[in-house]
């Protein structure tokens, strides 16, 4: 993992990422394992500050879809 990914993972924990940062960020997510790793524990770190409880969900593809304007929520009214 590159120095600019690591500042690009900080910025995106940090709600401080652009679009592009975040969608680059993301694609790299699916390709680095460090990355993906360094991602997982900061999800970690932030939960179990706010006394949540964590469950290793993987996120990155509906939150893709979401970023190119794809429905990713099911309500059941349709």
């Amino acid at each position: 993992m590159n120095e600019r990914n690591k500042e690009s993972l900080s910025a995106l924990m940090d709600g401080e990422a652009d679009e592009l940062e975040v969608r680059r960020i993301l694609n790299q997510l699916d390709s680095d394992d460090e990355l993906r790793k360094k991602w997982t524990n900061y999800h970690l770190m932030g939960s179990l500050m706010r006394d949540e409880s964590f469950d290793s969900i993987d996120l990155t593809q509906g939150i893709n879809k979401a970023l190119d304007g794809d429905s990713v929520l099911n309500t059941g009214d349709e």
